[in-house]
């Protein structure tokens, strides 16, 4: 289940890159107004694909590098100075690492922000990256950002007790500012599906009945009644259906057959390079 967590928030990131830099660089220290150019994050020297890179305007220059991790992995410091070295290796530098930790679940003890080497002749190498723990941010902040990050406002340790008020106000703010339109239900999809990391089902329901509805989503139904297989068919359909129109039968046949986690996972992060459907079915 890590994966689609990952997933959608890695949508989010695409679509919304200006509002997520924006959040990022602030976090770095890095000069506000800093812009920043999405790139390949497939660094296929050694086949590992980071999750975003970006180039950043100057000031400051060099590459913004994100990680997100929803779940334990303590070989991320190592994977962190990887794909740091390969990525100046192709791009250029100076790369700053942002790893965003979603939940507590994610908070491996390796992770500390400084990644250091030592043999028999002392200290050889010391790597530096920013983590930032989602849970222990404010939410207030988080609400108040730009519509792109919304979601993770109501993932945080101070969200929990106001969830009842935060979740129609997080809707509402969307329905304002994006209406009915693509990038809309991807956020309110994200608001409701990423909340499954933290909260139940049973949780669930209580806290969105009568919103999802409201917009005729298939997200409501999507996370609360359907197995993680047909979730991920619901959503390859749907987003595909906004970039390609409607799917050819066999095309559509084929997603709902689709039982490989990795490959749909895959699919959400190739959308969009893809040309077409029977394309997209490839990656």
């Amino acid at each position: 289940m890590a994966k689609t967590f990952d997933a959608t928030l890695k949508q989010l990131v695409d679509r919304f890159g200006a509002d997520w830099t924006a959040f990022l660089c602030r976090h770095l220290g890095l000069p506000e107004g800093t812009r920043a150019e999405p790139l390949d994050a497939d660094l296929s020297v050694a086949s590992p694909q980071a999750d975003k890179l970006f180039r950043l305007s100057d000031p400051p220059g060099g590459l913004l590098h994100l990680e997100l991790e929803s779940a334990w992995a303590g070989d991320t410091p190592d994977r962190l100075l990887v794909y740091s070295v390969l990525a100046e290796h192709r791009y250029g530098g100076p790369v700053y690492t942002v790893v965003l930790l979603l939940r507590p679940e994610a908070n491996a003890t390796a992770v500390t922000g400084e990644l250091i080497r030592t043999g028999r002749a002392g200290e050889y190498l010391r790597f530096r990256y920013a983590v930032i723990r989602l849970w222990e941010l404010p939410s207030a902040e988080l609400f108040g950002g730009p519509v792109g990050i919304l979601p993770l406002a109501l993932l945080t340790n101070d969200a929990e007790p106001n969830l009842t008020d935060l979740i129609p106000r997080a809707v509402e703010r969307v329905d304002r500012e994006l209406g009915n339109t693509a990038e809309g239900d991807m956020v309110r999809l994200a608001c409701l599906y990423l909340l499954g990391m933290r909260y139940d089902k049973d949780v669930l329901r209580r806290l969105f009945e009568g919103i999802m509805q409201k917009h005729q989503s298939s997200a409501y139904d999507m996370l609360l009644d359907l197995g993680q297989e047909r979730a991920f068919h619901k959503m390859l359909l749907k987003l595909g259906r906004k970039k390609f129109g409607p799917p050819p039968a066999d095309v559509e046949a084929a997603i709902n057959a689709l039982t490989d986690l990795d490959q749909m996972d895959r699919m959400i992060d190739t959308l969009d390079r893809a040309a077409d459907w029977q394309a997209w079915l490839q990656t």
